[in-house]
């Protein structure tokens, strides 16, 4: 990336690529069950109840011997083929990084297979911040720049159902210009495609497997959206041409 260029510009998608752990269990479980209740961990529920409700419920930790998210960007930024060098690197995450199974950012720079250009983190958005983000990048962004954009739920606190997730990483090339998927500048007006969840991470997940099964032609529209307490945030693209989703898996840590 380079210095801002001070005006909003046109975004488009050329690549997609989506990295999964194919194991059925969640990754990440409370830790009740895999530390055998310690005292730390009833007090770290109780300060997550503070924090964020009763309904917050057990913190998360990631089960051993699993894929990492680190492990599960890497593979997804490989999979998104040739990337020119001095491409950015934005990493966008919902939680901290200090976990062994978190992003490091300064791993996927040294390990991208292109030289990377400008790398930036955001942590701790809402939800909804796998689509805000693009309100960032449209400023950002110079003419003809590019970023990849990495995205994925890590989630701190089990919900109220107690299942969390299963690890998926994304991995977005943005380019400021023309390209297969086009961001448009506000909401879609009649027949889309309509992407809800409640992440941004699964929104996108919810618009590649739509992408893998051809339902989005070119010409077509689509438009994720996320609820937030606040608002509902949403992401409106057209298809220019025909974008295939590259899907790799990762079954566990690498050592």
């Amino acid at each position: 990336m380079a210095e801002p260029t001070g005006r909003p510009g046109e975004l488009s998608l050329t690549a997609l690529a989506v990295a999964a752990d194919p194991d059925p269990a969640p990754l990440y479980r409370p830790t009740g069950p895999l530390t055998g209740h310690r005292p730390d961990t009833r007090l770290l529920a109780a300060l997550a109840a503070r924090l964020r409700g009763p309904d917050a419920g057990a913190p998360l930790a990631a089960a051993p011997d699993r894929a990492h998210l680190a492990d599960l960007a890497a593979a997804a930024l490989a999979a998104l083929g040739p990337v020119p060098d001095g491409t950015g690197l934005l990493l966008v995450q919902p939680g901290h990084d200090t976990d062994h199974d978190a992003f490091p950012l300064p791993r996927l720079v040294h390990d991208a297979p292109w030289r990377v250009g400008e790398d930036l983190a955001l942590s701790h958005p809402e939800d909804s911040g796998g689509l805000d983000v693009f309100d960032l990048l449209r400023w950002w962004l110079p003419p003809g720049g590019r970023t990849a954009l990495v995205l994925a739920d890590r989630p701190e606190f089990a919900g109220r159902d107690g299942a969390p997730p299963t690890g998926t990483v994304l991995a977005l090339l943005v380019t400021a210009g023309p390209g297969t998927l086009t961001v448009l500048p506000g909401p879609v007006d009649g027949p889309a495609l309509r992407c809800a969840a409640p992440t941004a991470a699964v929104a996108w997940l919810a618009l590649a497997r739509a992408l893998a099964d051809g339902a989005l032609p070119p010409g077509g529209t689509a438009e994720l959206a996320v609820p937030t307490a606040a608002r509902t945030a949403r992401l409106a693209l057209r298809a220019d041409g025909v974008l295939r989703p590259r899907t790799v898996t990762v079954e566990r840590s690498a050592p």
